[in-house]
């Protein structure tokens, strides 16, 4: 059998519609990357019956930049519990408006989703209840998916062994609101450098108190249209604090506290309310913690 199929329609840059009929049998193929890539005018692809993945562990780009396609559905034979790599696998699908993971889309042992939805500039919604309990590296995930407007994260959808999450919604321009309340990093010290830059439309970051901002963060809110943080603790102490200031790396923020917390957090980030960092501090009444909508349960980032 076939162990690789790397590349094999790479660049057929004028092929509009591809049928694989019932005899392009992958059993054995463990290698599938860049299979359709660069197919720029693709718009119809069957995968056909015998399109068998079960012993594949490599799907690094594999529709990358199939720029028309609309849709794509895996089907039923599109088997992905051996995968190991997505990384690009949709990256570039400008026209991509559907995408139907199919009933075996298993992503138990994958490692690496960089950049797998990046430049999916057409998807304006899309829910996500992949396992993720032994990805590493969620940079650039969602980067540049200019359209999107919803995002919803399944329960099997987890973060604890993530590493690596730049510009994870960098450019995600029509995005108003995340919540990321099921993403912990308290676990790593996760690389988010430009994690939310350019999203120019966002107000809110929902998060718990397992979201820790790791010490990689440079332009992490450039360029964002996050403009306050509001703050639910009863001590400015501990790492999550230590690390706030330096993950406002340009614009003017303002930081929201409690009236009970306003002189201790006064005194705690004193130097950074200057110059293009910290704005100022103003304290809230305790009882209006409606004005992040909802009782913030670590932190909100939001707009005015």
């Amino acid at each position: 059998s076939v162990t690789t199929v790397d590349s094999m329609f790479y660049y057929c840059k004028s092929l509009q519609t591809l049928e694989l009929g019932n005899h392009f049998n992958l059993t054995g193929t463990t290698s599938v990357n860049w299979l359709f890539n660069s197919c720029y005018s693709l718009t119809n692809l069957n995968l056909g019956s015998d399109f068998n993945t079960t012993a594949v562990k490599n799907m690094t780009g594999m529709f990358q930049d199939c720029r028309s396609l609309e849709s794509i559905d895996l089907g039923s034979k599109f088997y992905t519990s051996s995968v190991t790599t997505m990384a690009n696998m949709f990256n570039g699908c400008h026209s991509l408006r559907s995408f139907t993971p199919g009933s075996h889309f298993d992503t138990s042992n994958v490692t690496s989703m960089s950049s797998m939805f990046e430049s999916c500039k057409s998807l304006k919604s899309i829910t996500l209840d992949f396992n993720t309990a032994k990805v590493t590296n969620m940079a650039g995930l969602f980067s540049s998916c200019s359209s999107l407007t919803s995002i919803s994260f399944g329960s099997n959808f987890t973060t604890t062994k993530v590493t690596n999450m730049a510009g994870m919604f960098s450019a995600c321009s029509a995005l108003k609101s995340l919540d990321l309340s099921g993403f912990d990093t308290s676990k790593n010290n996760v690389n988010m450098n430009t994690m939310f830059r350019k999203t120019t439309n966002l107000k809110t970051i929902k998060v718990s108190e397992k979201f820790k901002v790791g010490s990689s963060v440079t332009y992490i809110l450039t360029d964002s249209g996050l403009q306050g943080i509001i703050i639910d603790a009863t001590t400015t102490s501990g790492d999550q604090f230590a690390t706030i200031k330096s993950s406002f790396t340009s614009g003017t923020i303002k930081i929201y506290v409690y009236t009970n917390m306003l002189s201790a957090f006064q005194t705690a980030f004193a130097s950074s309310i200057s110059g293009d960092k910290i704005q100022s501090i103003i304290g809230v009444n305790n009882k209006n913690k409606e004005n992040a909508k909802e009782n913030p349960i670590h932190y909100w980032f939001f707009m005015k």
